[in-house]
């Protein structure tokens, strides 16, 4: 039987497909897909080994969202001194609403032997561990993705990276080999580690900068703003983050987007009851002490707002490839190449709204 007229399962069939695509869509993919701009520039077989290996989570959630209707995704970010996560869930119309989203210290309930610190002793590490995935609330009876990030700062000492990357890695372990049912049934935990520079392409790579920054009155020299700043990249993440909770708070749900606020998470922010547009300060909104507490907190948001795009824009791809049992079609073939051209300039378009909101930053 020739190759074309095989029947395939749906990674199989993504395979096929992205072999069949030029470099260009493939670039595309990975950037709707969530990877970092590296990808963007080598050759086509790494790549697309790259981007069927993220399919292969997405299609572990996608036959769960299919079975549960609904599934969990979290996103933590561990630093020395304290964690972010944040709860979104989203059901099988791939509507998402957030669930919980707080900053936790690390004080001595992290710690045995009445310590005031965790220290890097195996089994204070693995309490501290434990007890971070019990303030997830993670839920026995339904599917849980997991993204992990970590502090990466030069400026943080030898130790504190020490104990952040501890945690990650042993976060990671727990979530991909402790069954949260009985061991007879699926698990129902997934982890994955978050690179932020998924983060930073996904929400930041296509954002228009130049203009804005001209015309912001806090910059003297706009032209040694780059779009790989880190500050330019922070501001940017900062701008949609409040223009996905403004869209949500007024019911003016993104369709790209699709992000919820339930009537508790609204009385939680009656700073947006109180202000228009963007006019309002994050950390203020959230009741947090400092800027990095904002901009922790708007990494763990970004990071569970990508997974959940990204597993909608996984599913539409897999129900293309799948229209003919996975067999190769010319037909097919355009389908999901035009699907991929319309989805990188929906995200365009999206990126694009940020840009006006950066006249007023202070950066």
């Amino acid at each position: 039987m020739s190759p074309k007229n095989l029947t395939r399962s749906v990674i199989p069939a993504i395979d096929l497909y992205c072999r069949k695509a030029n470099f260009k869509t493939l670039k595309s993919l990975s950037m709707i897909l969530g990877s970092k701009k590296e990808w963007y520039d080598t050759k086509k077989t790494p790549l697309r080994n790259f981007l069927v290996s993220r399919c292969g989570i997405f299609e572990q959630l996608r036959g769960r969202l299919v079975e549960d209707g609904k599934v969990n995704l979290f996103s933590v970010f561990l630093t020395n001194d304290s964690f972010s996560f944040c709860k979104m869930t989203v059901d099988d119309k791939f509507n998402t609403s957030l669930v919980d989203w707080q900053k936790i210290p690390f004080d001595s309930t992290f710690a045995t032997d009445r310590r005031q610190n965790i220290s890097l002793l195996p089994v204070d590490t693995l309490f501290a561990t434990e007890k971070i995935i019990s303030i997830l609330g993670v839920s026995p009876n339904m599917t849980n993705l997991v993204s992990i990030e970590r502090e990466r700062s030069d400026l943080v000492d030898f130790n504190c990276k020490l104990q952040s990357n501890i945690l990650e890695h042993l976060l990671y372990a727990k979530c991909q080999g402790v069954y949260v049912t009985p061991t007879n049934e699926k698990a129902r935990l997934l982890a994955a580690v978050c690179n932020p520079e998924f983060i930073d392409t996904f929400w930041c790579e296509l954002t228009p900068i130049r203009v804005s920054l001209k015309e912001n009155p806090s910059i003297s020299v706009p032209r040694e703003y780059q779009m790989y700043d880190p500050v330019v990249r922070a501001t940017i993440k900062e701008v949609v983050t409040k223009r996905l909770l403004r869209s949500a708070f007024d019911n003016d749900i993104d369709p790209l987007m699709c992000l919820h606020l339930d009537k508790g998470w609204k009385l939680k922010f009656p700073i947006l009851s109180s202000t228009t547009g963007l006019n309002f300060s994050l950390k203020d909104c959230l009741s947090l002490d400092t800027g990095k507490d904002a901009s922790d907190m708007t990494e763990v948001f970004l990071a569970t707002m990508e997974s959940s795009k990204v597993l909608r824009t996984y599913s539409n791809l897999a129900d293309i490839v799948m229209k003919d049992n996975g067999r190769l079609d010319s037909g097919v073939l355009k389908q999901f190449n035009d699907y991929v051209k319309q989805e990188k300039l929906n995200l365009q378009h999206f990126q694009a709204g940020s840009s006006k909101f950066l006249k007023g930053a202070k950066i």
